[in-house]
């Protein structure tokens, strides 16, 4: 699903978001009913769903100027962005929901307990609060509609928030290109996410397009001494090494389900991300991390300690001398890479053109001119080639400079 609206509009993604099964599940909006009475007192719908769509998916905490800079009121302090009253409005606006029928249909009992998590949620109309909602900037839900109604109206109040943008934007950018983006750059693209040019609010593809295309993104392309970029997290970091190198599969089954993730994942749970085990809905780290000490904005250093820097050198290794389990990579003398490293019989050519080659793979052939000569300069004095392969791979994927992505 994300996949196939990364391109689209920003208000698809909310859609398809809320009503999937499986964020349904986890967030409980599957299956939460119009609030009734207990013993004579009134409950209210689960607000799970509700109040993260806004702080984590759509709005944040405190109201944020279009640069991503917070709004201070009077006395200088965050203003909140909602209310737990406009959180419980939410919340009655998402009842009703509950599992598709088997073949995606719409179910006439609540909750449906036939489990279907291949089609988006489906509507028990019974089961909806149908009294009217006060949600945020004055807009109110009336009286009397459908759930998809309400569902409609309250997804167009928060994609219509002066926050989404923002909000948005600056996550993205901190996942796409830079971990502390200066706030003209939020400003910018929180531009386009208003308005493409055409009129049109949050186009994903012109957002992303400005994004890495954006004088800030591409500062490092002229200046190697640019400070930006973000640290790899260790799940990208794995991934992008090993489909750089070719690994392929080999363990049992067709290749196509989910054997494909479960050794990966063992190697990358040491350094504290396994996929889908993040410890609650608020991810492996948090978008507002610091690195202590400093005012440096690094969201993926809130799981780097001392421990996951060896680690990391552990997981180097393991690739290179094809460990990875389920999986097969070939360094070896006959490989592409071990053919190069011996071409000509001069160890100091086939070397540089070993570390180039592996330069263009993992830096887009921006490899520091002394970081290039110094691996030259060690992996000519091994006159293994498959040896040479591995410690020139080793050398190059371990580095500060590979680490971060710039």
């Amino acid at each position: 699903m994300l996949a196939n609206d990364a391109f689209g509009n920003f208000y698809t993604i909310m859609h398809d978001v809320t009503l999937s099964t499986g964020m349904g599940a986890y967030l409980n909006m599957l299956n939460s009913a119009k609030p009734g009475t207990v013993n004579g007192v009134p409950q209210i719908a689960n607000e799970n769903f509700a109040r993260e769509n806004m702080q984590l998916f759509s709005l944040g905490l405190v109201m944020l100027n279009q640069d991503g800079s917070v709004q201070p009121d009077l006395s200088g302090n965050p203003v909140p962005t909602y209310t737990e009253t406009q959180v419980q409005a939410f919340a009655r606006a998402y009842t009703g929901w509950t599992y598709a029928t088997a073949s995606g249909g719409s179910p006439t009992t609540f909750p449906n307990n036939t489990v279907n998590y291949d089609s988006p949620m489906e509507a028990v109309e019974s089961q909806h609060d149908t009294a009217a909602k006060t949600l945020l900037n004055g807009t109110t839900l009336p009286a009397g509609q459908t759930a998809d109604a309400d569902l409609t109206g309250a997804l167009t109040n928060l994609f219509s928030h002066q926050n989404v943008g923002p909000f948005v934007c600056r996550q993205l950018i901190q996942h796409l290109v830079t971990s502390n983006p200066s706030p003209a750059y939020v400003g910018r693209v929180a531009a386009v996410f208003a308005n493409d040019g055409t009129g049109t609010r949050g186009n994903m593809k012109a957002v992303i397009q400005s994004i890495l295309l954006d004088t800030e993104a591409r500062a490092g392309d002229t200046n190697a001494s640019f400070d930006g970029g973000h640290l790899r997290e260790p799940v990208l970091y794995m991934t992008n090494v090993m489909r750089g190198l070719g690994f392929t599969f080999v363990g049992a089954g067709t290749g196509t389900g989910a054997e494909y993730y479960y050794s990966p994942s063992n190697f990358t749970n040491a350094l504290s991300e396994k996929p889908y085990t993040s410890g609650s809905v608020f991810n492996f780290f948090p978008p507002s991390y610091v690195i202590p000490g400093t005012t440096t904005n690094a969201p993926e250093f809130s799981i780097e300690n001392t421990a996951s820097a060896i680690l990391r050198l552990t997981l180097a290794d393991n690739i290179v001398y094809n460990r990875i389990s389920d999986f097969s990579v070939d360094l070896s003398a006959t490989s592409a890479l071990g053919l190069m490293a011996s071409a000509t019989g001069n160890a100091t050519t086939d070397s540089t053109n070993l570390v180039t080659a592996l330069g263009t793979i993992f830096m887009h052939g921006q490899m520091p001119a002394q970081m290039q000569t110094d691996i030259v300069s060690h992996v000519a004095t091994l006159t293994n080639i498959a040896q040479r392969v591995r410690v020139a791979t080793y050398l190059v994927i371990t580095s500060s400079h590979y680490k971060v992505e710039h």
